[in-house]
């Protein structure tokens, strides 16, 4: 079964203006606003092949395991190796992450609507439509 989140969530992936920072607080938001269970996290991601290590950097953990990080490749130079998307930590061979995780921002909800609408590409309701769709599938199981 297609991972439906990660098909909701690349909707957002146009976005290149957006840097770690401001993606994760749009996702932080619809994610909010979908009930969806998840933390921010600060910190840094290191590929381990280079050891080059990239800090500040943030992304998003959901409560199932997975974690969300639609921006690692903007600081590796698009290394196709490097975390993208939507993935589970522990397929990741070479890149490690370290940071601290916070509970969401309540404000970001407004604040991801707020940064969606002067943003080209960030197709916000219809992402979060598809959030609220599948929260039971989510929460329910891993897909």
């Amino acid at each position: 079964m297609p991972d439906r989140l990660r098909i909701a969530l690349d909707m957002l992936d146009g976005c290149q203006e957006l840097e770690c920072d401001g993606m994760t607080r749009i996702i932080s938001g619809l994610l909010q606003e979908a009930e969806i269970g998840h933390y921010v996290v600060v910190g840094g991601i290191e590929d381990t092949r280079t050891g080059k290590f990239f800090r500040p950097h943030m992304w998003i953990d959901l409560e199932d395991g997975r974690r969300i990080d639609y921006r690692a490749r903007m600081w590796f130079k698009n290394d196709l190796l490097a975390p993208h998307g939507v993935f589970r930590p522990e397929e990741n061979r070479y890149f490690f992450y370290s940071g601290n995780r916070h509970d969401p921002v309540p404000g970001d909800a407004k604040v991801g609507r707020i940064l969606s609408q002067h943003m080209d590409g960030v197709p916000y309701e219809e992402v979060l439509e598809l959030l609220r769709t599948i929260k039971v599938t989510i929460e329910g199981d891993a897909s």
